[in-house]
């Protein structure tokens, strides 16, 4: 399934409680992070969330809001980090 022009119709009791995507969103633009966010929306519940790793954009179309942006230690020695994002579906 392309998440970005494709989702599926699921029935409330089949929606997710968390989709995690990490190191996908990064390859779309703008346009296709914001179709991709709301396409993920119709398939989470009400209080569930999206992860990535990349800030998503489309706020304004989606029921998805954003949620936390989060600093994560990787490794310690050399100190690596990345950064979490959660958007959580509006009950």
């Amino acid at each position: 399934m392309n998440v970005v022009f494709q989702n599926a119709p699921l029935p409330p009791a089949k929606r997710f409680d968390m989709v995690i995507g990490t190191n996908i969103f990064l390859y779309y633009n703008e346009l296709e992070q914001a179709l991709a966010r709301a396409n993920s929306a119709t398939m989470i519940k009400p209080g569930g969330f999206l992860f990535s790793n990349t800030a998503l954009a489309g706020k304004g179309i989606t029921k998805l809001e954003d949620s936390t942006d989060t600093l994560l230690p990787i490794t310690t020695v050399p100190l690596v980090t990345d950064r979490m994002f959660s958007y959580v579906r509006e009950k």
